[in-house]
């Protein structure tokens, strides 16, 4: 689905709002996009047509619902990407099964065309210097799709990463620690040689998607945006560098990364509520700047929540939640706060039988858990959909048991209640039972009933 004709959806859906007055980037836009995304009961996602000394209109708030998000990553028949998940055969048995599955199947590799007619840019003067908070060190762009490839050309990986603009040709992108983007950039580190870079600007939101979900070294995140669609993306190759750019992308910044040179980056705002520290990042010089006519550039906004991201974050874990409960049939259900952005915090209720500690260490292993701070175990007594319920639980458990670390990943803290040796206060069946069959009789029934309402 082209980025564009994905707006069209939406505005025809109801599902957008068209902001056309002026509108500075410096701080406005944001605090609007903000107040929306709070206070409003639909959480439109917003184009601005009118942004103080930019040359493009911008869209925020695309993926700011779960059920916008899922008409968003439909294919043609209308059947979205959870749906398709749940009717995997039954001989998909855990997330690495279903990585190597797709990994097979031929219909869904990327197509080949040739490159569109685009609009030449002189550099990054044409964007918008969006400020989303006070004291954020500049402005950067949010929801850039930063394409590379190895050294050998062998593997293509498609990453979101920050990228702060610090001059005319010149900017700097922000590889998280252990990301594909920073392990690609070291080989090239170690060769002292350049390393080609494009970055996306509004491409079919498959991509987008594909971009921040955690795939395995053997799926490309434009096989994995083919699945979504049920059909293969089309790319054109750069003549600058050979790297794949996704057809119909609004716009197509181009460059390389030196090797040593850096520049400080940030700080800025993060979704944790503080402004993160300032880095040194790896330069990025500009070569060519593309878009097509009338081209709208995607835009987030990172801070407190709620945040577009923890809709994101949230529908991912939904994703794979379903396989971990396949690979580990004893994984009862999980909990994942979404202020926590998912992979802080996970709480994991699990059926207690002879194989448990065993169990434990295959949650422990499992890569959607392996940036958790915080691991809960808990039994089927606790049901992990009631917040109240686990903290009760987890509080009043960590009062007799010493925290553990998790040796195998620093500063991961382990709270297992499901070992406590203390007697669990649990109610005696039969009289539950007996309760249950009485309650009419009782006069009670208005009561629960009025409750549950």
């Amino acid at each position: 689905m082209e980025f564009r004709n994905c707006i069209d959806l939406l505005r025809g859906a109801s599902e957008l709002v068209d902001v056309t007055v002026p509108v500075s980037p410096q701080l406005e836009m944001a605090a609007i996009i903000k107040r929306v995304v709070a206070q409003s009961n639909s959480c439109p996602a917003l184009v601005f047509h009118s942004i103080s000394s930019s040359s493009f209109s911008c869209v925020a708030n695309l993926f700011g619902t779960a059920d916008r998000l899922s008409m968003i990553l439909s294919s043609s028949d209308g059947i979205n990407i959870a749906q398709r998940m749940s009717q995997l055969d039954d001989s998909v048995r855990s997330f690495d099964s279903f990585m190597r599955w797709l990994s097979t199947q031929d219909h869904f590799k990327p197509r080949r065309v040739c490159p569109p007619e685009m609009t030449l840019h002189e550099d990054f003067s044409a964007f918008a210097e969006i400020k989303v908070w006070p004291h954020d060190a500049g402005h950067y762009l949010s929801l850039a799709v930063v394409i590379s490839q190895t050294r050998t050309g062998q593997q293509v990986n498609c990453g979101i990463y920050r990228v702060q603009i610090h001059g005319p040709h010149q900017a700097t992108i922000h590889f998280r620690s252990g990301s594909d983007g920073h392990k690609i950039f070291s080989e090239y580190q170690k060769h002292n040689e350049s390393m080609p870079v494009t970055i996306i600007l509004g491409c079919d939101p498959a991509l987008m998607f594909a971009a921040v979900f955690p795939l395995s070294k053997q799926i490309n995140e434009f096989t994995f945006a083919s699945y979504i669609r049920q059909k293969p993306v089309s790319y054109y190759c750069s003549e600058l560098s050979s790297l794949p750019i996704p057809m119909h992308s609004e716009i197509v910044i181009q460059g390389s990364l030196d090797p040593f040179k850096t520049l400080a980056e940030g700080p800025f705002g993060n979704h944790e509520g503080y402004y993160g520290d300032s880095v040194q990042c790896p330069v990025f010089t500009l070569k060519r700047i593309e878009s097509r006519q009338d081209a709208v550039m995607p835009v987030t906004m990172i801070g407190t929540p709620p945040t577009e991201n923890m809709v994101l974050g949230s529908y991912i874990a939904q994703l794979i939640i379903p396989l971990v409960k396949r690979q580990i049939p004893q994984v009862l259900d999980v909990y994942m706060p979404s202020e926590t952005i998912f992979h802080g915090c996970a709480f994991v209720q699990l059926y207690v039988d002879e194989q448990l500690e065993r169990v434990k260490e295959q949650v422990l292993s499992h890569p959607l858990f392996a940036r958790s701070k915080l691991l809960v175990f808990v039994d089927d007594q606790v049901d992990v959909d009631q917040p109240q319920q686990l903290m009760w639980r987890v509080m009043n458990h960590y009062l007799h048991s010493d925290k553990k670390l998790n040796q195998g990943i620093p500063e991961q803290v382990v709270i297992d209640t499901v070992s406590c040796l203390k007697q669990r206060l649990l109610p005696n069946v039969e009289i539950e039972n007996m309760v249950s069959d009485r309650w009419h009789e009782l006069g009670l029934e208005s009561l629960t009933r009025n409750k549950g309402s």
